[in-house]
């Protein structure tokens, strides 16, 4: 999965879960490490300017 369908993926998670932040909250956490994961393991994103 490339980073603009992660993109993609993730703004429709934010648009069913508007109506519960607690929720959304806790799905942008799990991205993140998931991220962070990735990164560490295959080198696939760089955040770093």
């Amino acid at each position: 999965m490339t980073f603009l369908s992660t993109l993609f993926y993730l703004s429709q998670l934010f648009y069913y879960t508007q109506h519960s932040p607690v929720l959304a909250y806790k799905i942008i956490i799990i991205c993140v490490f998931l991220m962070l994961i990735f990164k560490n393991m295959y080198g696939l994103f760089d955040f770093s300017c």
